[in-house]
């Protein structure tokens, strides 16, 4: 906007100084003070208006150009007044404002450095909530998780390990939720990530969600919409799980039948050696693996249930 400003300021002065001074060209001899009209300083068209105005609003000699003007006489005896609005409004004030806002800018980074909360806080929230919600239902239990998390939570954000219950309780006290209610008062219920992230950076910064540096409130958002999007396990992934879980107990099963069918046969006398075989599994047999565990056997004679182990 101040940019903006600053061009229909000179575009203005720009067209009205080729309206008013477009016929003077260089004077063969010029005021002591003058000699400001050249062959690249002049108002013969509107750019190199604009060149010259732009010279003027860098101090450069403008009064030289002004003391060219006003030496002709008659009505660019007034020549002055338009110099010196220019040098007024173009110089002291659009460009010292347009200055003062690429200052403000500056100022405004240097205060982030200051935040109090700073990314990786965000980081070390989300991998704390990660372990009282491993489902990535994206809420915990007030009564149940709430004071075991915000022990895991380290400053600024959280008490940190080191808290003990009365700080944690003291905590909780003063934390409120986005919509104002206070957790004091939650017995019981859930309570959300981004509802208990905002609690604890207005805890920390002392002051309500909207009144904080824009660069932390975009922040705050930013980390839960890339929490929201982590899915929980897929329920594919749940399928193979328990299909695997099932092969190996169908093969426990099995195998521990062959087993009591073998000793049910040598203590009738019945022959292995005729008829349909059993096979039983040698200890090198090993049943599916399930949940990184695997089950072997062992062929003795006096194989029994107690030496059919998973190892």
């Amino acid at each position: 906007n101040v940019g903006t400003l600053l061009l229909l300021v000179f575009f203005v002065y720009g067209v009205f100084g080729v309206f008013l001074f477009g016929t003077v060209g260089i004077l063969e001899y010029p005021p002591p003070n003058g000699g400001g009209i050249g062959p690249y300083s002049n108002f013969w068209n509107f750019g190199w208006a604009m060149l010259t105005l732009l010279r003027c609003a860098t101090g450069e000699a403008w009064n030289s150009i002004m003391w060219d003007l006003i030496v002709q006489g008659g009505g660019y005896t007034w020549s002055w007044l338009y110099f010196i609005t220019f040098i007024t409004i173009g110089s002291f004030i659009v460009l010292n404002l347009f200055i003062a806002i690429v200052l403000e800018a500056f100022a405004t980074v240097m205060e982030q450095d200051k935040f109090e909360v700073r990314a990786n806080d965000f980081m070390e929230f989300q991998k704390a909530w990660a372990i009282f919600d491993p489902s990535g239902d994206k809420y915990i239990d007030v009564g149940r998780d709430l004071k075991p998390f915000l022990r895991e939570v380290a400053p600024p954000l959280g008490p940190g390990r080191l808290a003990s219950v009365t700080e944690i309780l003291q905590l909780i006290d003063q934390l409120q939720l986005p919509d104002g209610t206070s957790l004091k008062l939650m017995k019981s219920g859930k309570v959300g990530f981004h509802e208990l992230l905002s609690a604890l950076v207005n805890h920390a910064y002392r002051v309500d969600m909207e009144t904080l540096p824009s660069g932390l409130q975009a922040e705050v958002r930013y980390t839960s919409k890339r929490f929201n999007k982590a899915a929980p396990p897929g329920e594919e992934e749940e399928r193979e799980e328990d299909q695997s879980e099932q092969e190996a107990r169908l093969y426990f099963a099995s195998t521990t039948l062959q087993v009591i069918a073998r000793q049910y046969m040598e203590s009738e006398g019945v022959s292995l050696d005729t008829g349909d075989n059993i096979s039983i599994p040698s200890s090198s047999t090993h049943a599916p693996v399930a949940n990184g565990r695997s089950i072997a056997f062992d062929d003795r004679t006096s194989s029994s249930l107690d030496e059919v182990s998973p190892t």
